[in-house]
């Protein structure tokens, strides 16, 4: 009887090391697959040349932009290549100190 149960147990351990496996295999995919679609630029000296070669706003008139329509100050910026044009990827602090991440179109931000 024992031994049945200790088969039954690792049998179970099996499955659930293998299922979470799987989970984080597809997720690792899922993660991998969206970042080959829109390519991020953390170093702002390759950005840089980015924005000015593409015409986009600057982090300056994005975070007085951010202080007017959500009242908070950027915290960090990162530009990303998005189908044919370019996203700011923004962490913002809001006036009551909480931070929120938000993605705007680099050219025309909150245009909407």
């Amino acid at each position: 009887m024992m031994n049945i149960c200790r088969t039954n147990l690792l049998r179970n351990l099996r499955v659930g090391f293998a299922s979470i496996l799987i989970v984080a295999g597809a997720l690792f995919l899922f993660v991998i697959e969206a970042q080959a679609k829109s390519h991020c630029y953390d170093n702002w000296s390759e950005a840089a040349v980015i924005v000015e070669q593409n015409k986009l706003m600057k982090v300056a008139a994005l975070d007085e932009m951010v202080r007017q329509k959500l009242d908070g100050r950027i915290v960090k910026t990162t530009l990303c290549a998005k189908d044919k044009g370019y996203v700011y990827k923004i962490v913002v602090r809001k006036a009551g100190g909480q931070l929120t991440g938000v993605s705007v179109d680099a050219k025309t931000p909150f245009s909407q």
